[in-house]
């Protein structure tokens, strides 16, 4: 990897992130003052497949961007990106949750049609640019299809099933679980009786996500049922919740073949939303809805 001769200046030690594969510095360029992020990887295998990875990914859209790449004077390999922004994913709206899921799935999707898992998807690994975008980071694990096995990679609390039990013939559609999780997290709030607030969690596992699977299907039954009845009622619960949970249910599948592939989660009816049908699905206006779930939930 050659230097492209920018110098960066870095910031205090205090705000270093330090991984178990590498050390996060924050920094601005000097030319320009723009500011920056840079990744010192110890291990020349990673950090060369990182890059490669990176540049094969140039230009698609919600991946992160690689500006420059490195050797240190101590042999240490750094790869600088563009800064961003955390999100909150708990606190998001509805509207904002689809938005955010549209672009991940969209981020996934250019990776998958280049043969590539990112095998870990995870709420640290999605942040948002100056405009308030998605874009997924850290492909540091990321690998050919063909070439991935269930050697414990990964984030516990978003490891698919054919991981977390290391199970053969993994494909792509182990990322879409962990894409899964991240909307599931996202959903909390508005769905109050589907066991959400486990999802990420260390302690996760796919037994859980049963469980939630469970909630959702007897969740998507009581609307089938209750459908009807409410349909010219205020109380009527916004459909698009409903959109959401069924979009849930399907990335969280156990079996990875009965999950969608990035493709066709671009098609489901919850990314292809319009702005009318989020109607109602602000957490004030939602508010009353949340209670009309937890009130059938017990009804039921």
């Amino acid at each position: 990897m050659q230097a492209e001769h920018h110098q960066y200046w870095v910031l205090s030690d205090d705000r270093a992130i330090q991984t178990r594969l590498s050390n996060i510095e924050f920094g601005v360029r000097i030319h320009d003052s723009f500011p920056v992020v840079l990744k010192t990887v110890t291990s020349t295998c990673i950090a060369e497949q990182e890059v490669k990875t990176l540049r094969q990914m140039a230009g698609k859209p919600h991946i992160v961007q690689l500006l420059d790449a490195f050797v240190h004077e101590k042999q240490h390999h750094v790869l600088v990106f563009p800064m961003l922004e955390r999100i909150r994913l708990s606190s998001v709206d509805m509207k904002t949750a689809a938005k955010y899921m549209r672009q991940l799935v969209t981020a996934l999707h250019g990776l998958h049609e280049a043969g590539i898992v990112h095998l870990d998807v995870t709420a640290s690994n999605v942040m948002k640019d100056a405009k308030g975008d998605l874009v997924l980071i850290d492909l540091g694990l990321a690998s050919l299809v063909h070439e991935v096995r269930a050697d414990g990679r990964g984030t516990r609390g978003f490891l698919s099933p054919e991981i977390y039990y290391g199970r053969p013939d993994i494909d792509t559609r182990c990322d879409m679980y962990s894409a899964g999780i991240i909307l599931g997290i996202m959903l909390e709030s508005y769905l109050p009786v589907c066991s959400l607030a486990c999802l990420g969690g260390a302690l996760l596992t796919p037994a859980d996500t049963d469980k939630t699977i469970h909630q959702l299907e007897m969740l998507l039954e009581m609307e089938k049922r209750c459908s009807a009845l409410y349909q010219y009622s205020t109380l009527r619960i916004p459909p698009v919740v409903f959109d959401a949970a069924s979009l849930l249910k399907s990335l969280l599948a156990n079996e990875a073949g009965e999950r969608p592939t990035a493709a066709e989660a671009l098609e489901h009816p919850f990314l292809t939303a319009t702005e009318a049908d989020f109607a109602h699905t602000e957490h004030a206006s939602y508010k009353k809805f949340r209670d009309v779930l937890i009130r059938r939930h017990r009804c039921s």
